[in-house]
Parts: C-alpha cells; sequence; structure tokens
C-alpha cells in the first residue's frame, strides 16, 4: 500500500499550476538610466500619476529567484520522509499477515498481539497527519515570506508613486485549442488594463537585484510590451 505524504495542493510538480503557470515571460527592465530592481528606481512610467496598478503574480512566482530552490528543498525532505513512513507501514502489514499465520483467531495470544499492532498502527498514522502538517506549515511559510518581499515593494510604491490599489492579473496568452487559458481569462476580475499601470516587471526585477537573479533577464521596459496602449487581459 502506498501511502504518501505529499501536499498535493502545494507540490512543485504542480506549482506552475498553482501560481497560474505558463504566463507569458516579459522580463524585467530599467528606466531612466536605474536599475528597476532598485527600490530607488521607479517604473519607467512614474513619471504620470497613478493610484491604481496591476500585477501578474503567477508570472512572478514562477520567476522568483529563490522560490523553487526553497520549494524543492521541502520537496526533498518530504521525499525522504515519504520512504521511511512507507517503510512503517509495510513492516505493520507484514505483522498483521504473520499474526494470521502465527495465531489462532479468537486466542488470547491473537488478541494481545492484535493489540499491540494496532496501537503501533495508530502511532503511525499520528506521525503521518503531524508530518503532513509540519511540511503544510514549512510550504507556507516559504509562501508567507515571499508575499512579504511583494508587499513590502508595493508598499514602496505606494509610499513614493502614491499608488493605492494593485490588482492581480494574468498576462496568460489566451489559446483556443487550450480551453483553460479561455477560462482563466473568464475569471479574471479585470479584463483590460492599460500597460502603463502593469507592475510586474518592476517587481520581479527589484526581487532578483534584491536577491540575486536565477537566470539573466530580458531586457525590457519597466511599463511592459511597448507599441501599443493597452493590453487585453489574455
Amino acid at each position: 500500500m502506498r501511502v504518501s505524504i505529499y501536499v498535493a495542493a502545494l507540490a512543485i510538480g504542480g506549482l506552475a499550476m498553482q501560481f497560474q503557470a505558463s504566463a507569458q515571460t516579459q522580463g524585467p527592465a530599467s528606466g531612466n538610466g536605474q536599475a528597476a530592481g532598485s527600490p530607488q528606481a521607479q517604473p519607467a512610467a512614474a513619471a504620470q500619476p497613478r493610484t491604481i496598478g496591476v500585477i501578474d503574480i503567477g508570472h512572478i512566482l514562477q520567476n522568483h529567484p529563490m522560490l523553487k530552490g526553497k520549494m524543492e528543498g521541502v520537496k526533498s525532505q518530504m521525499e525522504s520522509a515519504d520512504k521511511d513512513m512507507q517503510s512503517k507501514r509495510e513492516a505493520i502489514i507484514k505483522k498483521m499477515e504473520q499474526l494470521r499465520e502465527r495465531f489462532n483467531e479468537g486466542t488470547p495470544e491473537y488478541d494481545q498481539a492484535e493489540k499491540q499492532i494496532a496501537e503501533e498502527d495508530t502511532t503511525f498514522r499520528l506521525e503521518l497527519v503531524k508530518k503532513r502538517k509540519e511540511f503544510e506549515n514549512a510550504q507556507a511559510e516559504i509562501l508567507f515570506e515571499v508575499h512579504g518581499q511583494i508587499t513590502q515593494l508595493l508598499k514602496y510604491l505606494n509610499e513614493k508613486m502614491g499608488v493605492q490599489v494593485v490588482l492581480q492579473v494574468s498576462r496568460q496568452a489566451v489559446d483556443p485549442k487550450k480551453p483553460e487559458t479561455i477560462e482563466i481569462a473568464m475569471s479574471q476580475n479585470v479584463l483590460y488594463f492599460d500597460q502603463n499601470i502593469d507592475l510586474t516587471n518592476w517587481v520581479l526585477e527589484a526581487l532578483q537585484k534584491q536577491l540575486g537573479s536565477a537566470a539573466p533577464a530580458q531586457t525590457q521596459s519597466a511599463r511592459g510590451p511597448a507599441g501599443r496602449a493597452g493590453q487585453p487581459l489574455r
């Protein structure tokens, strides 16, 4: 019997799905001669006052310089614990098989041995629940840290630029051959936004500058792709 202690909601294998994977890759860049990753470098369009911004949190989480490594560390621990728990479970099953071979059901010896195995099984199940909770907490702490990093940068934009509200959007392209992309687009609260209020690239490059970039960033305007007045939510 396979006993898995993976927490499916946050498993690394499903990380892309959890964080609105497959978001369009739009690399961060700098504006006005300053590094966009520095809190001193405001988005290129900052010259124009604004109170609302948008952010593709899925794209940021996918490209966060430390998130994937930390989550993989938790996954490695989960896999090791999973093997240990599987061995314990198999040992209990083996004892139950041996019990039926050694004793006749209903005898005092059988009842005593069965009670001991039941206690071991109870202890095993409690340990399993405990370990699941530990890994859930570990993953939650990582996400809490990342959430704090992002909100601190948004707070900076609030103080320096007057951005009062930041809405979550998805920049994932709609593909008629992939119904899930259409569902994502139709479920968004924001159906259209001007690229000048897109803070995604600025936030991502700021994180990469503060924490270390895991991969070279693509050079692109901090306000997003140029050449169009706005961007429909895809």
